[in-house]
């Protein structure tokens, strides 16, 4: 088995990285703790901790088991914290503070032939003190807050390879619930359903390439409670040098 133990620190951005990774044959365990000093305005400036766990395990042969655990942070921007049109429509927010996500992963990848693997992940995020618009009734102005919390959990399943031994391709399609909560309300702009396919082909004894990609996502809801429809897009790009 080995241990090992490192130490960065990257002065020019003012953070530090603790990096631990514990491995053997079939395990490796990697715990990462990354402290931010992020030059934030002086109203939310102090150091913040973003730590991120992972096991991984290769029970059987073409066979991996990733279990992942991480957190993460978004400061406010000048425009969410200052921003002020003279107490017309909006009013600043100088004391707004940072939204904060947490993820837990699941992720199990499975060789099935020299040529394909299958993935599948399964996840569940959490993130609070997200930072929202919020309308005072006091006086009718908009500001930004620090008032929602949001939970998604998903999955999502991936399929790599290559055909005829040129032909490569990846087909995935996911699914992801997100919700307020407190109310349990499903959110606007995100759609339950995502599918993407691409494949790449060589073209004219290697001299060209042909990558076609399409896209598929599903119903939304919107602001206003409407639904937006599902779409689908594709495209086609042929690339090639020295042909002649």
């Amino acid at each position: 088995s080995m241990a090992r133990f490192s130490l960065a620190k990257k002065t020019f951005k003012k953070n530090a990285i603790i990096k631990i990774v514990l491995a053997s044959l079939f395990v490796l365990l990697f715990v990462g703790l990354k402290f931010w000093d992020s030059n934030a305005p002086v109203s939310i400036h102090e150091w913040n901790a973003s730590p991120r766990t992972a096991l991984i395990l290769k029970p059987f042969a073409g066979t991996s088991l990733k279990l992942i655990y991480g957190e993460a942070f978004r400061n406010p921007d000048a425009f969410e914290l200052y921003y002020d049109d003279g107490n017309i429509t909006t009013k600043g927010n100088p004391g707004l503070g940072p939204e904060r996500i947490r993820t837990y992963e699941a992720v199990v990848t499975q060789k099935l032939s020299n040529e394909f693997q299958g993935k599948l992940a399964i996840y569940r995020y959490e993130i609070r003190d997200l930072i929202t618009q919020y309308l005072d009734r006091g006086d009718s102005l908009l500001q930004y807050r620090n008032v929602d919390a949001i939970e998604a959990n998903g999955f999502e399943v991936t399929f790599l390879g290559k055909a005829i031994g040129v032909v490569e391709g990846r087909l995935s399609y996911s699914y992801a619930d997100a919700r307020d909560s407190a109310s349990h309300a499903r959110m606007s702009n995100s759609p339950r359903h995502l599918a993407t396919l691409g494949l790449v082909t060589p073209l004219v004894h290697g001299r060209a390439r042909a990558a076609f990609a399409a896209q598929y996502v599903g119903a939304r809801l919107t602001l206003d409670g409407n639904t937006a429809k599902a779409y689908a897009v594709a495209n086609l790009n042929v690339t090639a040098a020295h042909l002649l």
